[in-house]
């Protein structure tokens, strides 16, 4: 699994808020078989950036915590209440349906778009240009294979 370097900043236009509190980037998947992302985490290294939530209780692109645009199978995760940070998003458990299945999967060689969505400090959307933020992701291969790939997003 790798990541492409391409993060950014996003400020959606899905709320009135006007901080690029959003998150952006893609992964390839790299393995010659298909690839199921199962958990995330996310570590900020500015401690400030202590939540992740979404303003709605729709899901998907920008108004989910999480939401993965894959090939195969898109993944999201709605989390009521968002998760304190730095913490892990298990992509199995929507947030709102135990049997929901949510992970993302990739075909070989294809990309998918993650987005984050919405970072705050103390209750209140942060800016995270200029912040840089830790990811791993875990994944399980088509052949029954897992592992976990670690990067650091700079903004």
């Amino acid at each position: 699994m790798a990541y492409d370097r391409d993060v950014i900043a996003v400020n959606a236009s899905e709320d009135t808020n006007p901080k690029q509190s959003g998150l952006r980037f893609s992964l390839t998947n790299t393995f010659g078989q298909d690839a199921r992302i199962t958990d995330l985490e996310i570590t900020p290294e500015n401690s400030a950036i202590d939540q992740l939530r979404d303003h709605s209780y729709g899901e998907g692109a920008w108004v989910s915590e999480l939401f993965i645009a894959a090939d195969v199978q898109n993944g999201v995760t709605d989390i009521n209440n968002g998760i304190s940070l730095p913490g892990s998003i298990d992509l199995d458990w929507d947030g709102h349906d135990e049997s929901a299945s949510n992970n993302a999967i990739l075909s070989s060689g294809s990309s998918a778009t993650v987005s984050f969505y919405q970072s705050k400090s103390n209750g209140s959307p942060i800016d995270m240009v200029g912040e840089r933020v830790d990811i791993t992701i875990d994944y399980t291969l088509g052949d029954g294979g897992s592992g976990s790939r670690t990067f650091t997003l700079l903004l």
